[in-house]
């Protein structure tokens, strides 16, 4: 079932279910996809490969150091958007929490790591939108593929996408879901009864898709796991 497996490209499924929404829509437009939590743009390049430059990316990274390397990573790279920002359920600002300078780890929580041997010393105060207001302020009435990787804030950028989500304006959403949520307190129970009037749920399989068609207390697996949520309307069953 991939459990555990969503942090690395070579088994998570992510490609495929990128590669899905493409045939799913079937558009010969570019595909408009939302990478959140972009880091050091290890995602962005792949999508870029795989999809030939058939997207328009935009890419949220608030860490000041990593979205210099972010920068540089995407260089060049054609109908790419590149946001110092982040995003969550309110526009304001949040202490972002990091072990190092561009970790991958950095969250706006401070995570209790004591048992990988690990702590999260350093902070640094960054601007948050919500996506609402974002696209109604950048003119974008539409995202094919949001992406969700931000180290337990998954729940909080959703929760501030709402307005998008009551329009079917967003297709498809891949949110990370694992060990952070313990330290944001959110369940995947959340996840679902927020989704699922206006979504169909599936675990992303390292090349397919495992549909989920009702909450139960075994889905709460808090490690490492990326879930797609399809819109009914964008593909109808």
């Amino acid at each position: 079932m991939n459990i555990g497996m969503g942090d690395d490209f070579a088994v998570s499924g992510e490609l495929f279910a990128i590669n899905y929404a493409r045939r799913a829509l079937g558009s010969a437009g570019p595909l408009i996809v939302f990478d959140v939590g972009a880091n050091l743009g290890g995602y962005a390049n792949a999508v870029i490969q795989e999809l030939r430059g058939q997207l328009d990316l935009y890419c949220f990274e608030p860490s000041k150091a990593a979205f210099q390397r972010l920068s540089q990573a995407l260089s060049g790279a054609q109908n790419v958007h590149l946001l110092s920002i982040g995003l969550s359920d309110v526009n304001g600002s949040l202490l972002l929490y990091s072990d190092t300078a561009c970790s991958g780890l950095a969250s706006f929580y401070r995570r209790r790591l004591d048992h990988f041997g690990n702590s999260m010393p350093f902070s640094e105060e960054v601007t948050t939108r919500t996506l609402d207001s974002f696209c109604s302020e950048h003119g974008i009435s539409h995202i094919n593929f949001l992406k969700l990787d931000v180290e337990g804030h998954e729940l909080r950028v959703l929760e501030g996408a709402r307005e998008l989500m009551a329009d079917s304006c967003i297709d498809f959403i891949q949110f990370e879901f694992g060990g952070c949520n313990i330290d944001s307190r959110t369940f995947f129970q959340d996840f679902y009864y927020l989704l699922n009037p206006r979504f169909r749920i599936y675990r992303i399989l390292r090349k397919g898709l495992a549909s989920i068609d009702h909450y139960r207390e075994t889905l709460e697996q808090f490690v490492t796991t990326n879930f797609l949520a399809v819109g009914r309307r964008a593909v109808p069953s």
